[in-house]
């Protein structure tokens, strides 16, 4: 199964694009988004396995980190970390707030975050033609369509009510005319706000617009 898993090269996303692809996302909430998610994952990943990736052996590099292990990891390049993540991030199964919070209503477990051979190869769809369901006595995985599917017609399901900019972090891709597509937008504290309908506190405070198509960048507020 590791072997039938994208490699380095063929994963298509933002945690391993370079410097010239993320540039493309420039201005956008989820370029930072996305740089932090980057820095998070070469923070683990030295805390883990140390500034070049080769391990940390004994009980004195252990008793620094946040776990109790001893075992001496494997070396683990900064690389090999961030597609593993990666490959954890964009094709392992998720439950979401949407779904667990429909298991607990029925008393049943919602799905693990985990890899599911096969499983991990459907693509996401607004208009999917199947779904999968989660037995938890079992532990097994279930995808069934939701329609009648032509011959040759690729299986889809639906990740979630997800946003354009997390489809594009997790994913890689965005979706045209997504129904659920939202944009933060973030505005400097100024004096011309004040007495308004729209104050902003910090330079990090969110404000809510409706926005207008009535002229090139406008905002009905």
């Amino acid at each position: 199964y590791v072997e039938f898993l994208p490699k380095h090269n063929e994963l298509d996303v933002p945690l391993l694009w370079d410097k010239d692809r993320l540039a493309l996302l420039e201005g956008s909430p989820t370029l930072e988004q996305i740089e932090q998610r980057r820095s998070f994952t070469r923070a683990v990943h030295e805390a883990l396995f140390g500034e070049d990736g080769g391990g940390l052996v004994g009980m004195e590099a252990a008793a620094t980190q946040p776990f109790e292990s001893t075992i001496p990891l494997a070396p683990v390049l900064e690389a090999e970390y961030a597609w593993a993540s990666s490959i954890l991030l964009s094709r392992a199964t998720s439950s979401g707030a949407e779904r667990a919070a429909a298991a607990a209503a029925a008393g049943s477990a919602a799905p693990p975050f985990t890899l599911v051979p096969m499983m991990d190869c459907i693509n996401h769809s607004l208009d999917p033609n199947s779904e999968y369901t989660y037995d938890p006595v079992a532990g097994d995985f279930t995808v069934t369509t939701t329609r009648a599917v032509s011959r040759n017609e690729e299986i889809t399901i639906s990740y979630g009510p997800l946003s354009n900019s997390r489809l594009m972090r997790l994913y890689g891709f965005a979706l045209p005319s997504n129904p659920h597509d939202t944009v933060a937008l973030y505005t400097p504290q100024s004096p011309a706000l004040k007495g308004r309908s729209v104050q902003a506190e910090s330079s990090t405070a969110p404000v809510t617009f409706s926005l207008s198509t009535e002229g090139a960048g406008k905002l009905k507020h």
